[in-house]
């Protein structure tokens, strides 16, 4: 978080948690499997977005998740939000944009499942296309994310982010 991806060096990891260079080398092949691993930690950290979700059915569940998506990222800004910016922003054609890749489709096909399980129990529509509905989860919460990091908060507190997923989850119960 202090130097940003392209800042962080074994040493500063190393010296970060109290280790030897050669004591973090037993525990890690090189720099990008520490950064891996931090983009593990901050998975585990996203899904719970997921997991703490609230709701008798899948539709409400969704519906939760779009509530409370900006204060789930306010309580996690310095731990998840901004690291995964930075990831993202620093991303070439590598090792590691293939990990944010694998990372950001876990949660979508943990969306998409979801979905297709208000589906089964009836609580969203069979004929509602599920990507549109896991595209418009990861829209509000990258547009909400984005808000918060440019300083312009006032599309999370004015409740227009919120207004427009509920907009689009209103077309498919």
């Amino acid at each position: 978080m202090k130097y940003g991806v392209h800042g962080v060096t074994v040493s500063r990891i190393s010296s970060a948690v109290g280790l030897s260079r050669a004591a973090l080398y037993r525990h890690f092949r090189n720099r990008d499997a520490v950064l891996a691993a931090a983009m593990d930690l901050m998975d585990q950290r996203f899904s719970g977005w997921l997991k703490e979700s609230s709701g008798d059915n899948a539709f409400l569940r969704l519906m939760n998740m779009g509530e409370c998506h900006a204060a789930w990222s306010a309580s996690k800004f310095e731990t998840y939000i901004r690291p995964l910016f930075q990831f993202a922003a620093a991303s070439e054609q590598g090792r590691l944009t293939t990990i944010n890749r694998e990372h950001n489709l876990l949660f979508h096909r943990a969306a998409l499942d979801l979905v297709e399980e208000g589906k089964r129990e009836g609580s969203i529509r069979e004929d509602v296309d599920s990507q549109d509905i896991v595209w418009g989860l990861q829209m509000l919460a990258w547009s909400e994310d984005v808000a918060r990091l440019v300083g312009m908060d006032e599309m999370i507190t004015s409740g227009a982010s919120k207004r427009l997923f509920r907009r689009l989850l209103g077309d498919i119960s």
